[in-house]
């Protein structure tokens, strides 16, 4: 008896290049749900032809608030942040309208990093924490000098 994988849909959506602001299309298949938070939820994929893997935020924009989030991942070029490779919208059956960023995927955060240090009762050597605090803090630094102020900084992030 063989088990059989799970069928992989092919999705093709119309969607922006983020580095030259141009139509282009997106076709990739969906993995599995990476995370989620109070504004949308973020999805593993990989990008067709080369099955590059990939991250898709999808944001509810809800029309009582101001959405900021793709204007500014939009001006951000910076290597300890995750980088914004395209975007579309989408609209579901509700009539609600999704912004979808897809981004740079990286497969660990400092959440997952200090819990499989914590889960076998060990300590995260300091030269790590000093790796990770360096980078959160030119990344911080970067932003900041760009008038952003990032409002939900925490380990999954």
């Amino acid at each position: 008896m063989t088990s059989q994988q799970p069928t992989m849909v092919t999705i093709t959506e119309n969607a922006t290049d983020a580095s030259t602001n141009t139509p282009t299309k997106l076709t990739y298949t969906q993995r599995s749900m990476v995370g989620h938070g109070s504004f949308g939820e973020v999805h593993l994929i990989n990008i067709l032809p080369d099955n590059k893997k990939a991250a898709v935020k999808r944001v509810l924009q809800d029309k009582r608030f101001k959405n900021r989030e793709l204007e500014t991942m939009k001006m951000i070029k910076h290597k300890n942040i995750v980088n914004l490779l395209s975007y579309f919208y989408k609209t579901n059956e509700k009539d609600e309208v999704y912004l979808n960023l897809v981004l740079e995927y990286v497969p660990e955060t400092l959440y997952t990093a200090t819990y499989w240090y914590i889960s076998r009762g060990k300590t995260m050597p300091s030269l790590e924490v000093k790796l990770y605090s360096y980078q959160l803090l030119r990344s911080l630094n970067y932003i900041h000098s760009l008038g952003i102020c990032h409002r939900d900084i925490k380990p999954q992030n």
